[in-house]
């Protein structure tokens, strides 16, 4: 690598005080491990490093079926988000939207795709409450033109949320664990 048996050794307890590596001393020896917060940290520098030096035009994600909390219906029912999703879609929006679960690679994917700047759809008050920041792509499944939406504020992790005009369950006679390939615009402006 380049540097001291003591450099080496200093830069291992900086990983392993910031919670990044994991230390295991054995005789003559050690284990060193990357912690899930160390991965973590690994894959921005990856989707970053992907966002700097590969252009996109298109980004296709492939994830399996999965029935929500009902939460993405309660959103496109309010009137500040619809209009707004309205004018993206060309027209109203189904109330819900079709969720795919997505790991490994395609979590990269996805991960990258969050890195990416969308459409903005502004958030609001109403009621007391803050609707937050969504930003979305404009995305095709089989040609059946739709949107990803990915709210700024959100915690769900490895979920792709997908809105369109017809209830695409029903359109493509999807069930839970069915897998579904989404092909998105990367670069989608309104």
């Amino acid at each position: 690598m380049g540097v001291s048996q003591q450099t080496a050794s200093n830069r291992i307890l900086e990983l392993v005080e910031l919670g990044l590596i994991t230390r295991e001393i054995r005789y003559r020896r050690q284990r060193i491990r990357i912690t899930d917060q160390g991965l973590a940290v690994l894959r921005k520098e990856y989707v970053d490093f992907r966002r700097l030096f590969e252009a996109y035009d298109r980004l296709t994600v492939t994830g399996k079926v999965t029935t929500g909390s009902g939460e993405g219906r309660y959103y496109l029912l309010q009137d500040k988000y619809r209009t707004q999703f309205e004018r993206i879609l060309g027209s109203t929006p189904f109330e819900g939207t079709l969720n795919l679960r997505v790991k490994g690679r395609e979590a990269e994917k996805l991960a990258l795709l969050e890195s990416l700047d969308g459409i903005l759809v502004n958030g609001f008050r109403s009621g007391g409450r803050t609707f937050g920041d969504v930003k979305c792509f404009l995305a095709a499944i089989r040609e059946k033109k739709c949107a990803v939406i990915i709210p700024l504020r959100s915690h769900h992790r490895g979920i792709v949320e997908i809105i369109s005009r017809q209830r695409l369950r029903d359109v493509f006679n999807l069930d839970d664990g069915d897998l579904v390939a989404i092909d998105i615009d990367v670069g989608s402006k309104v």
